[in-house]
């Protein structure tokens, strides 16, 4: 039963969501270098004008790789409509390109040098999940993996794409 339990948790994402930063925020601006280029900086505000999903990851994480193939079809789906993906896992560069060779996904995956994205956008819990609208403001954000919460990041991304 115990096990049970874990797993829910561990799929659901546990820790406090008030935590996170809500729809109508601005995002903040954050800058994290690409996993496969890591001299190549990326900054959010860059891809103003696009509809951005966020997703704070790490390699261990069970429940984030569950999540992973959805960001892929998500992500395969919307790209030409719009959608940008930015992966970011504070592991390091080495261990994020090993882990990556056996996903089969093409969405860009950053590196969090420092924690200093997770900690602007409040990420307590793993995965961590923002819809970031075209405008720079937060549309949507969640933390856990489940089928309930992939079917409500497919709706913040298609609103956010109109």
């Amino acid at each position: 039963m115990t096990g049970i339990l874990l797993l829910g948790l561990a799929l659901a994402g546990c820790g406090d969501s008030n935590a996170l930063l809500g729809p109508g925020s601005q995002a903040p601006d954050i800058s994290v270098g690409a996993s496969a280029e890591p001299s190549h900086v990326v900054n959010l505000k860059d891809l103003r004008g696009k509809v951005v999903l966020i997703d704070f990851w790490a390699t261990w994480c069970i429940p984030c790789k569950l999540a992973m193939p959805h960001i892929e079809q998500l992500y395969k789906a919307n790209k030409d409509k719009g959608l940008e993906v930015m992966a970011i896992t504070a592991d390091d560069s080495p261990k994020v390109l090993d882990f990556l060779t056996h996903m089969d996904i093409s969405f860009p995956t950053y590196v969090d040098d420092g924690s200093k994205a997770s900690t602007a956008f409040n990420v307590l819990n793993l995965p961590t999940t923002y819809v970031i609208g075209k405008d720079g403001k937060i549309a949507y954000s969640t933390i856990g993996s489940s089928p309930t919460v992939e079917k409500d990041i497919d709706e913040a991304v298609e609103k956010a794409l109109k």
